[in-house]
């Protein structure tokens, strides 16, 4: 079953399973000392994860004022304000608002929406990814993917139920 919410104020966050996959297929001691991008960061546990396994950086990114607010009251309260950024800004189209260069990207877009080819173009137009960077993409089940966006290609694909988490790094890396 595909949880599709109207309201941009309903959270789907991605579950602890997929999380945890996530950040496995990444390699805990491939985080540290490195930026990581949460894009729709909702409740940014995953960003969070990222500064409990030695990033450097984790900016979290949300068009919802609230859920910023939020990640950045509990960051706040776990002491990882130090190491966080925050935007209220639109996945698709604000990213020029951002100057850092990111090693890992994290996108779970609302599922009842399509918006990965406008994140990678923003990824790419305002240079916010190097050529080992990798784009962790959440989507359902019933989304196909491309194979390339812009110089990326998708190198990784697991399923987790309706959850799929395909992975991007630039073609011949």
């Amino acid at each position: 079953m595909i949880r599709k919410y109207k309201s941009k104020n309903k959270l789907r966050p991605t579950t602890s399973k997929v999380q945890l996959a996530i950040f496995s297929m990444i390699g805990h001691d491939n985080l540290i000392g490195k930026k990581f991008l949460d894009l729709y960061a909702g409740t940014g546990n995953i960003g969070m994860m990222a500064i409990n396994y030695g990033v450097k950086l984790s900016c979290f990114v949300d068009s919802n004022p609230s859920f910023i607010s939020k990640i950045k009251n509990k960051s706040k309260e776990n002491n990882l304000l130090e190491k966080s950024k925050f935007l209220i800004a639109n996945c698709e189209t604000q990213l020029h608002k951002l100057s850092d260069k990111f090693d890992y990207v994290f996108a779970d877009p609302p599922y009842n929406e399509e918006p990965f080819e406008k994140i990678m173009y923003q990824l790419a137009k305002n240079q916010l990814v190097h050529k080992k960077s990798k784009i962790f993409l959440e989507h359902s089940n019933k989304i196909g993917l491309k194979e390339y966006y812009e110089d990326k290609m998708r190198i990784q694909t697991k399923n987790y139920g309706d959850t799929v988490i395909s992975v991007f790094q630039t073609a011949n890396n």
